[in-house]
């Protein structure tokens, strides 16, 4: 893992990001890791085990 997206990865963040309405840049920031992710509001930091509560 070296941190670097590839087409296909960044191609499925930004769509992530549309879907949020959140700025679309392909980057995994503070807004798209906070963003709500389901219907139960979890996030991508929660849903990645970053966040415990």
């Amino acid at each position: 893992m070296d941190g670097n997206f590839g087409q296909r990865t960044e191609s499925a963040v930004r769509a992530y990001q549309t879907r949020q309405s959140i700025a679309v840049d392909g980057v995994v920031g503070d807004q798209t890791w906070w963003a709500p992710a389901g219907a139960a509001g979890a996030t991508l930091a929660k849903l990645a085990g970053l966040v415990t509560a």
